[in-house]
């Protein structure tokens, strides 16, 4: 592999035109897409920068695109691969290349396939199908055969999805390519759904043979996982461990880490099997962490569920029903989300004749789901009748702590004025204390208020017309005993921008929100607010080059009460109520707040706001 890359990696280096260096580039992303799908997606980007920079053929432009897809899919960045693998149908179909057409059709068919909308990847699927018979691509048509095939799976007509498959195989052992792994693979993965562990296990082994003598690695890869589900299956649980150890051994240093998720997840499952507990929590816990940062949700929600038995089986009740309880959130979230893509795209399979067969097995999937659904609807009821009234008393103990804390700080400030007139700075130091920690109280009391307004629907915004470089003027002014020696603090809007209309104090209480963070993680360098008009919208940015936030921190970074588990949060705690207040204020306003960040080099959270507030967008309903 090291020989590969590095004979791939000297053809970019030698590349003498934009048109060499793409086409050597996308080679080597390829490459990559094999064992480190981070360098092969930074590699493919790089060959699009080229492309969009200099002169390029159609063709090599469209690969570049339909290569950037595949990688996206492959890192279960699902939208950002249907974005671009649209723009590549686009480029295909003005290029009239109706085999690249094909093909992508059935990329995206995938991609619909793991979101759940069965429907939407069917009809897919079929027009992939119909061009590759008329191109007379087999190729693409066993691409189309296999997605058919799992989506029979998926719908749990496993012998029809084995028909399909099976002719995927026959036509892939015709053409004597790399796909026939693809196909073995994907005939073991339903015979086991069957219960078939014999066969699954015949055709996981002919896959492992065939991905050995061919020196595919991610077959091999593909194939272990086969065999040891079947020997899992047949109760062979020796067996089964080696063929997982196997892959983890050889995963261990390269980034693939959704390969590495299934890996461990098996072999978490085998120790549960197997009555080792304590062994399981260990490979679940590896993979619950790959699975929160790859956005995979049903891995997420299976893991929280063995997570759940072992730490039962342990009578360690207190983390079996914290895993159960994320379990089931994970699970309705994942079943919301399938119901509605099902729904949706339940008319485009009515749309061709040859699809009505298939929509009527979705259907019966989609009752299923409804039933699901009504399930999680009970639930949501009950836990909202339980938020409204925990959201109640947080208001009423919020309003009844306001009173005697603002005595508190009014006193403590004529005490401590009284004090320093007699020169008696020692005991005014110590009422200062109290008047800045009193302060400081009534702010989180605040936020617990706000947030119990935002919760119940009573929070009233009062939109006026304002200028957005006032606001920044304004805000400036507010944050500026936030600065600390070492960090530059620059605020900068154009006075000319476009007045818009807002609720100008809960605005400057978002802004005031991020500033206060981005100083709290900003220890030296500069942080930076700065105002900008779009056609439609208005922005306020608010950046630094701080410690920024790790990558598996982001998921949780809105969330009430949450705090991002870093080194330096640890001493510098709030309520973690000022980032979801900020976002629910944005949303009240009909705009939303993005966040971009990076270990090392700070974060830039940028809010955008309609330039005109729409109607009914006053109060929280």
């Amino acid at each position: 592999m090291n020989q590969t890359t590095a004979k791939l990696q000297q053809a970019v280096a030698q590349a003498q035109s934009a048109e060499e260096s793409t086409s050597a580039l996308i080679k080597l992303a390829e490459h990559y897409r094999t064992f480190d799908l981070a360098q092969a997606l930074q590699t493919a980007e790089k060959a699009q920068q080229i492309a969009q920079n200099q002169p390029v053929s159609p063709q090599n432009q469209l690969t570049i695109l339909t290569t950037l897809g595949k990688i996206h899919t492959d890192s279960r960045s699902y939208e950002a691969g249907i974005q671009v693998l649209q723009q590549a149908l686009a480029k295909a179909d003005a290029l009239q290349d109706r085999v690249m057409q094909a093909q992508i059709l059935s990329n995206i068919g995938f991609i619909f396939l793991e979101w759940g909308s069965f429907t939407e990847s069917l009809s897919y699927f079929l027009k992939s199908l119909t061009l590759a018979r008329q191109t007379n691509s087999v190729r693409v048509e066993i691409s189309a055969l296999n997605g058919i095939g799992n989506i029979y799976g998926e719908s749990g007509n496993n012998q029809e999805a084995i028909n399909h498959l099976e002719q995927a195989l026959t036509l892939e052992r015709q053409l004597d390519s790399l796909g026939e792994e693809v196909a073995l693979n994907n005939c073991a993965f339903h015979y086991a759904r069957m219960g078939d562990f014999a066969r699954a296990l015949d055709y996981g082994q002919q896959c492992l043979k065939l991905s050995e003598a061919r020196n595919d690695p991610l077959g091999a890869i593909f194939a272990r996982n086969r065999i040891g589900e079947a020997y899992m299956g047949l109760g062979e649980y020796a067996q089964a461990q080696a063929y997982f150890q196997q892959n983890l051994d050889y995963l261990r240093p390269y980034n693939l880490k959704p390969r590495r998720l299934h890996t461990l997840y098996n072999l978490g499952k085998l120790q549960l099997a197997n009555q080792q507990p304590q062994a399981a929590i260990q490979y679940l816990e590896d993979a619950l962490e790959i699975a929160l940062g790859s956005h995979g949700k049903q891995y997420i929600y299976e893991v929280h569920e063995l997570l759940a038995i072992a730490y039962k089986s342990l009578n360690n009740l207190d983390m079996a029903l914290h895993h159960f309880e994320h379990f089931h959130a994970t699970k309705e979230a994942v079943f919301n989300e399938k119901s509605r893509n099902a729904r949706r795209g339940l008319e485009i399979a009515y749309r061709t004749e040859s699809a009505q067969r298939e929509a009527l097995i979705l259907q019966q999937k989609n009752a299923e789901l409804e039933r699901e659904v009504e399930e999680r609807k009970r639930a949501e009821a009950e836990a909202r009748q339980a938020s409204q009234a925990k959201s109640r008393f947080l208001a009423t103990m919020s309003h009844e702590l306001r009173t005697p804390l603002n005595s508190i700080i009014g006193f403590a400030e004529l005490i401590e004025l009284e004090l320093r007139e007699q020169q008696n700075l020692p005991l005014a130091e110590d009422v200062h204390r109290i008047h800045r920690n009193g302060l400081h109280l009534l702010e989180l009391v605040n936020d617990v208020l706000d947030m119990a307004k935002i919760e119940t629907g009573k929070l009233v915004i009062y939109p006026e017309k304002v200028s957005p470089w006032l606001i920044v003027q304004e805000v400036a002014e507010a944050v500026a005993h936030l600065t600390k020696e070492g960090v530059a603090f620059q605020a900068t809007a154009d006075p000319n921008l476009p007045d818009f209309v807002v609720d100008t104090v809960r605005i400057k209480q978002i802004l005031f929100n991020l500033l206060s963070n981005a100083f709290k993680f900003t220890e030296s360098g500069w942080v930076k607010l700065t105002a900008v008009a779009t056609p439609a919208a208005i922005q306020f940015i608010v950046e630094d080059n701080g410690i920024g936030i790790p990558a598996d921190q982001m998921p949780i970074l809105f969330e009430t009460f949450a705090q991002i588990d870093i080194p330096q949060n640890r001493t510098l705690r709030g309520t973690g109520l000022g980032l979801p207040i900020s976002r629910d204020l944005a949303r009240l306003h009909g705009g939303f707040i993005s966040v971009e960040s990076a270990v090392g080099q700070g974060s830039k959270f940028t809010v955008t706001l309609p330039r005109n507030l729409h109607e009914g967008a006053s109060s929280h309903e």
